[in-house]
């Protein structure tokens, strides 16, 4: 009996905080396409990245995931994306003041070491670790121990095989004392060749993480992520975008602006007399409180759950112990 108990208590517990995490959203971001594609050659022109969708990550950022290391010796950065037929551009703008102990060698397949900027992508929302067919991880490295960029496969479709070169795929980088810009391509055939083949057109979702590789000039090395990685459901989710991102803010205001007047006549009307609209106003408002309220009772009745299961294990780990 005491076994049973135990086991119901114990999943009592885990089911509270399956339930409390499940409160968790995914990130979600609409990935502009290109007017005009960049030119990739290592340095910011002006004006070919104002499209594009950014992505900040710095250090006092408390959601930066981070894996084997600390933030530390990372100093921040700045990852802008556009898309087009031919693939995704990026352009990462890493500040990083020490050169990396350990640089990679170029096509050995082995890019996780010395700085750099990984893309872990998965094409299908639930896909979970190396999931073959579905995973890209490819890795970006301003500078190798030759002395010069590259692209690499850190895993080759997700059979779990490291890979050499990325056909199709563009860097070209500048690296400085302060730190280093990288532009690249990812390449729209490493997406045809994932299962089933996914072409990049205006509506197409990806899964998609931002990692940046800091090696100092000791070996220490951070990798720092937007979100965590191996799981589809915790990347952010990117939809490729029909317009430019000038477009998109201009149609948002527009519809914005819509909005507004839409409820300001609506306003009018009800001032004029419209006492049935103001009482479902009411009756909604009211609905609102209810399940409000219902939502905060709920997490009352998890926490209390979580609160006896622990009391009674620790009756039941006395009883044992007599």
């Amino acid at each position: 009996m005491k076994k049973v108990l135990s086991f119901v208590l114990l999943s009592l517990i885990i089911s509270s905080c399956f339930a409390l995490c499940s409160f968790a959203e995914q990130k979600h971001s609409n990935l502009p396409k290109a007017t005009e594609a960049p030119v990739l050659d290592g340095r910011i022109g002006d004006g070919e990245w104002d499209e594009a969708l950014t992505v900040n990550m710095n250090k006092e950022d408390d959601s930066l995931f981070v894996a084997a290391g600390t933030k530390d010796t990372f100093n921040g950065a700045q990852v802008k994306f556009l898309w087009n037929e031919k693939g995704i551009y990026f352009m990462a703008d890493v500040k990083d003041n020490t050169a990396p102990m350990t640089p990679p060698q170029s096509d050995t397949g082995n890019y996780n070491s010395g700085d750099g900027v990984q893309f872990n992508i998965y094409t299908k929302a639930d896909s979970v670790g190396q999931d073959a067919g579905t995973l890209l991880f490819f890795s970006y490295n301003p500078k190798t121990a030759e002395g010069k960029a590259c692209v690499g496969e850190h895993f080759v479709y997700g059979n779990g095989v490291q890979g050499g070169a990325v056909e199709g795929a563009v860097i070209e980088a500048d690296v400085k004392d302060d730190g280093y810009v990288i532009e690249g391509l990812i390449p729209a055939q490493a997406f045809a060749k994932v299962y089933p083949p996914l072409a990049l057109n205006a509506g197409i979702k990806i899964y998609m993480n931002t990692v940046i590789m800091e090696m100092d000039d000791k070996g220490n090395q951070s990798l720092i992520a937007d979100n965590e990685w191996f799981d589809a459901s915790k990347a952010t989710e990117y939809v490729l975008s029909a317009a430019p991102k000038a477009d998109t803010e201009k149609a948002a205001d527009t519809e914005e602006a819509g909005a507004n007047k839409e409820v300001k006549d609506t306003t009018e009307q009800d001032t004029k007399g419209s006492d049935s609209v103001a009482q479902e106003t009411k009756d909604a408002a009211s609905g609102k409180t209810e399940k409000a309220s219902s939502n905060i009772l709920i997490y009352i009745l998890i926490a209390f759950a979580v609160v006896i299961a622990a009391a009674a294990g620790v009756v039941v780990a006395k009883k044992k112990s007599k």
